[in-house]
């Protein structure tokens, strides 16, 4: 049985999605070491970088710039 605690655990050390935290915890019977190494071969990451979030408001920033200042 997966416990919130390990869940939660595995979330802070990874940043994995709610989901794919619950589906590693399953395959490894609740080993949170074993969890982060199936995660790592998934490649499972939360996209919370925040590259992710600067990176289309300064593209859109300098598009209106550039198009205005033709």
């Amino acid at each position: 049985m997966i416990t919130i605690e390990a869940m939660k655990e595995l979330r802070d050390k990874t940043e994995a999605w709610i989901l794919d935290s619950k589906n590693a915890l399953e395959e490894s019977n609740n080993d949170i070491d074993k969890a982060i190494g199936i995660l790592q071969i998934k490649g499972a990451k939360k996209t919370t970088n925040p590259l992710f979030i600067i990176f289309p408001i300064i593209f859109l920033a300098l598009y209106i710039i550039v198009t205005y200042l033709k």
